[in-house]
């Protein structure tokens, strides 16, 4: 029973924490805690149970993410004077 259990969910992607995801985007864990907080990047979000809780992240939301955020260019407000 156990094995048909897992067998079910074998194709599914693990979450990572912080500094797996830290380690992709090639920043620190502070950092990429930081960047979920502000919603920049994607996170899952596990409740411990009290004021804490545990950020977790699919590398593949994260890849998605900086893949469609790469073509984006911060604008400067000196080009937007010119």
């Amino acid at each position: 029973m156990e094995d048909s259990l897992f067998m079910q969910y074998e194709h599914v992607e693990p979450f990572v924490d912080a500094d797996r995801a830290a380690e992709f985007l090639c920043c620190s864990r502070k950092h990429s805690l930081k960047l979920a907080r502000d919603g920049v990047i994607p996170s899952h979000i596990l409740p411990t149970g009290n004021q804490r809780h545990t950020r977790l992240f699919r590398i593949s939301e994260l890849e998605a993410h900086v893949l469609t955020c790469a073509g984006r260019l911060p604008h400067s407000k000196k080009l937007e004077a010119e």
